[in-house]
């Protein structure tokens, strides 16, 4: 059969909202797979963010098998500070290597946005501590809560944000613990339609061929990203990446 029917006409975009996490209480629902993977942030000449994806770390396996080459020690040797200065060991006063960090990231439905479609770049912390109140027992059913993505079984979660200094940094996240129980709810067919229309999250972050990045990266010291950069902006003075917000930059991992 043909085609026409489903043919748009125009390419399908990929891009999905983010959710900013706001101080207080932001409730969700996870939905489909979790993108897992490890990164750094890079500075170019022009001071942009840049994020790229470590290739030693395999998504599917999820640990670092380093059987792709990956450039970016190569041309990025030493971490960075949020500022974008080279990162000393307090102790020997010598840069710290550029090691990758965590950044996984989720597809949500916002219930703070009358259930709108998002992408979560979330934070290790409280990730880990989803995953332990994932595993504890219901008191009722003695069964452990479960999977909280699970269409039917599974549950939205609440996780809190709090201010705890002036800085960017100084943040504290906690997941609600009754989530499981307060939170628990089938997802209707409207969500389920919603986030089948939505960009899948493979798509929507491609991983990258070691030709890729390392291309990428010329480009980078080159200037060339930059130049690119601006001009699509309309000259527009360099700030951060679009793909994350700042507080991420310093806080992933």
């Amino acid at each position: 059969m043909s085609n026409f029917m489903t043919t748009k006409g125009k390419a399908i975009s990929t891009n999905v909202p983010k959710k900013e996490l706001k101080v207080g209480e932001n409730n969700m629902r996870i939905v489909g797979d979790v993108l897992r993977r490890y990164g750094y942030w890079i500075k170019t000449p022009a001071g942009n963010a840049v994020f790229m994806e470590a290739l030693g770390f395999d998504r599917d396996l999820e640990k670092f098998t380093n059987k792709e080459k990956d450039y970016i020690p190569d041309f990025f040797p030493h971490a960075l500070t949020f500022t974008g200065e080279v990162e000393l060991d307090p102790k020997t006063g010598e840069p710290r290597p550029h090691r990758p960090k965590w950044a996984y990231v989720a597809t949500i439905i916002d219930r703070d946005d009358d259930g709108t479609i998002k992408e979560l770049h979330m934070k290790k912390t409280y990730f880990e501590e989803l995953i332990k109140v994932a595993n504890k027992r219901n008191p009722q059913t003695k069964q452990p809560f479960g999977d909280p993505t699970d269409p039917v079984t599974g549950w939205d979660i609440t996780i809190n944000k709090e201010k705890t200094g002036p800085k960017v940094m100084n943040v504290k996240y906690a997941i609600d613990p009754f989530s499981p129980i307060n939170g628990q709810c089938a997802l209707t067919e409207a969500e389920l339609q919603a986030f089948e229309d939505s960009p899948k999250i493979e798509d929507r972050y491609p991983r990258p061929t070691p030709e890729e990045q390392l291309a990428l990266l010329q480009k980078i010291v080159s200037g060339e990203y930059d130049a690119e950069r601006a001009e699509k902006k309309g000259g527009a003075s360099a700030t951060s990446d679009d793909d994350v917000d700042s507080e991420s930059v310093n806080e992933l991992g």
